[in-house]
């Protein structure tokens, strides 16, 4: 099966669930020099049955499934992913945005956390 179509499916899934499970960060706002991985960690408390991960205007970066992954094409290659946590290898200033992680889980609950990533091109 093709991304996009995946793609789709999950996310008709994801929002067909009401927003009831909360997820949270300890760092919702990550600043990181050029080149730095960017390091996005959450948490909640339940049993996640999907996980996607989107950059922007809602572009998908990855997605994690019952513990399979599946990353974007320009993300294959800088992504390391986790149930709990996603990692952007080689950032550069072009990473700077708004990221946003969906979260279902078994019962069917969801819920969303957004990022704000700041990616300096030189040290402060």
């Amino acid at each position: 099966m093709g991304f996009a179509i995946l793609t789709a499916t999950l996310l008709l899934i994801q929002y067909g669930n009401a927003a009831n499970l909360i997820i949270t960060s300890p760092n919702a706002s990550p600043t990181v020099l050029t080149g730095d991985p960017i390091n996005l960690n959450i948490s909640y408390n339940s049993t996640p049955r999907l996980i996607i991960w989107q950059y922007g205007n809602g572009s998908v970066m990855a997605i994690w499934t019952d513990g399979t992954e599946l990353f974007a094409d320009n993300y294959k290659n800088r992504l390391t992913i986790q149930e709990k946590y996603i990692s952007i290898s080689n950032s550069t200033t072009k990473d700077s945005g708004e990221y946003t992680v969906r979260v279902t889980d078994t019962n069917g609950d969801s819920g969303s956390f957004n990022f704000s990533v700041v990616v300096r091109g030189e040290s402060w």
